[in-house]
């Protein structure tokens, strides 16, 4: 009977340890990736911001807007717990759609308020400063 509860302490430890690993892996990590997505696309916005207004339009910035976009879209659709968990502020699948709007209507000038819309979709989405 004592060895029993000698193994207690054991146990609960390396189920402690256990749990501790699974956040850390399926929640922590994803959140940290969404993070640093969050930093690219602020990063993307503020890069061609100038030469949206001005309809200038840069050949990397299509490319660089669907990347981020698609990422986004990925990570919305992938890391569930961590998206909804991040949902209560941030809305991931919104941004990386809008993202995608912008790439698809960059520079096409009929479509400006279309870029306009999804510009501001993205900021809101994304809790970014405009």
């Amino acid at each position: 009977m004592t060895l029993f509860w000698a193994a207690i302490p054991f146990v609960s430890g390396a189920l402690g340890i256990a749990l501790s690993w699974a956040v850390l892996e399926f929640v922590a990590k994803p959140i940290r990736a969404f993070f640093d997505l969050r930093k690219e696309a602020s990063r993307v916005i503020a890069k061609y911001d100038q030469e949206h207004r001005f309809n200038l339009f840069a050949a990397d910035a299509k490319a660089e807007y669907t990347n981020i976009g698609a990422e986004l879209v990925a990570f919305a659709r992938s890391e569930t717990a961590a998206s909804r968990l991040i949902w209560l502020r941030y809305d991931p699948r919104l941004a990386g759609d809008a993202m995608l709007v912008i790439a698809s209507k960059w520079g096409d000038a009929l479509s400006g308020w279309a870029v306009e819309r999804a510009m501001e979709d993205v900021r809101q989405a994304l809790r970014l400063p405009g």
